[in-house]
């Protein structure tokens, strides 16, 4: 078998199914990270069964375009006494709140799955989000 490259780590996470019950072996999520061309690197918790772009590419891509749309957007809606908010519903785990947050005084987003509340306050944290309510 091939060694990792220098500096690399390896984790095999392991969680098993059937009938309805589910074992997990260490822990249920994945810890991802994107580094974007603006050198922005945002980092999520990804929990297991939840639905994450398994193309990676394509997501960096897509956090791209969205942080440029929304710096447009942010700035069009922004004026004196008006703070720029953005009402994100859906957000899931937060992948596109933490994208969007450097970009508007105010977020509020709103998710009613548990597991994805608990990875987005996760993700906040992490890439050191203050504007958001959850």
């Amino acid at each position: 078998a091939e060694l990792p490259a220098q500096g690399a780590s390896t984790q095999v996470d392991v969680i098993g199914r059937w009938k309805r019950r589910r074992l997990c072996v260490e822990r249920d999520f994945v810890m991802e990270k994107f580094s974007l061309t603006d050198g922005q690197v945002l980092t999520y918790r990804q929990p297991e069964g939840q639905f994450s772009n398994p193309n990676s590419d394509c997501e960096r891509h897509c956090l791209e375009w969205i942080r440029r749309e929304a710096g447009l957007i942010a700035e069009a809606c922004r004026s004196p006494g008006h703070p720029a908010r953005l009402l994100e519903l859906h957000s899931g785990c937060g992948t596109n709140t933490v994208a969007l947050a450097p970009f508007f005084d105010e977020i509020i987003a709103v998710e009613i799955n548990r597991v994805l509340v608990e990875a987005a306050e996760v993700n906040l944290q992490v890439n050191g989000i203050q504007n958001v309510k959850l």
